[in-house]
């Protein structure tokens, strides 16, 4: 009985019909049907704002149709380019749901009843105004991938450590000021994006666990952040990590000259680093004889661009 009412219900939701889904060149709109495609083997909706394929301008969508969530077999649904700024209660009722792409709107929670999809396993939320990771969240306990980039994030919730199944986490630009120890214990952690924020202290048990032969951490980016001071072990430890082809990027962070007795305490004081500092040739090259400065991060190890770019997904996966 189960099964043929889940039948039924894809029948009723294969074709979705959207009013006021396209607009014209007279700034008038029309209807617009999207249909529930196999797409790699998922079934996926697409209610992406983008221009069709057809070069038609879609109208951005402020809310997600409450059709959708009747389609109980859904396994991937693209909203992201839109003008959401909340999601229906009942889209805990996509019990089937694994990818979920929301970046690119206006939301500025995360809902909870997002945190109910028993069987996700890729978020995008990057680019909305979202000031907090909620509890709940770590009842995802399948989520892999995790995206919350260029967002209003504060904190980096001790919880978040806990959700056991996570290999990849974008929280880069927001404004993050601390980075939990407890990341330390995420052992299926492969990449950490921290860059563009305002963190001031990387904890060493994190740099350790990445020195470990067993870790599954090769990559962190804490570049562009507030750090101002490298800590006497991690000179030694960049360059093993950079023999283990593992990376702790932090190019663009200002770091002072250790303090002498001459130096006046204003000169202690360190400027707030600019997001858009680009280092001078006079500011990497390594100290030479004589120098008694702290070498900058950046003379250790230079980030790769790559690293630092939020690879979008494309709206027809």
């Amino acid at each position: 009985n189960r099964k043929m009412a889940v039948n039924e219900n894809e029948k009723v939701v294969q074709r979705i019909i959207l009013q006021n889904g396209y607009e014209s060149k007279t700034g008038e709109s029309s209807l617009r049907i999207v249909y529930v495609q196999d797409v790699n083997g998922k079934r996926t909706l697409d209610l992406y704002s983008g221009e069709d394929p057809g070069h038609k301008k879609r109208i951005p969508l402020k809310q997600i149709p409450s059709e959708v969530c009747d389609f109980v077999s859904l396994e991937r649904l693209w909203a992201s380019h839109n003008l959401l700024n909340c999601l229906p209660t009942q889209l805990s009722n996509l019990e089937n749901l694994k990818e979920l792409f929301l970046h690119h709107n206006n939301l500025k929670e995360i809902s909870l009843s997002l945190c109910k999809l028993p069987n996700l396993e890729i978020l995008w939320l990057g680019n909305n105004n979202i000031e907090r990771i909620p509890y709940e969240l770590q009842n995802l306990k399948y989520l892999k991938r995790l995206h919350l980039d260029n967002n209003l994030i504060v904190n980096f919730p001790d919880f978040l450590c806990s959700m056991s199944q996570l290999e990849i986490v974008y929280l880069n630009q927001n404004r993050l000021e601390n980075i939990s120890r407890e990341v330390a214990k995420m052992n299926s952690l492969r990449r950490l994006y921290l860059h563009n924020n305002r963190i001031r202290a990387l904890p060493r048990e994190l740099v350790d666990h990445m020195q470990k032969s067993d870790s599954q951490l090769t990559l962190i980016t804490l570049d562009h952040n507030d750090i101002v001071e490298i800590p006497p072990y991690l000179n030694q430890s960049l360059k093993e990590l950079a023999s283990m082809d593992r990376r702790l990027t932090l190019e663009g962070c200002k770091i002072l000259p250790p303090v002498t007795d001459n130096r006046k305490s204003s000169d202690m004081q360190a400027p707030r680093p600019s997001g858009s500092h680009t280092p001078q040739s006079s500011e990497v090259n390594s100290p030479g004889p004589g120098d008694t400065r702290m070498p900058r991060f950046s003379d250790i190890y230079a980030p790769n661009p790559s690293d630092l770019v939020t690879k979008q997904p494309s709206p027809n996966p």
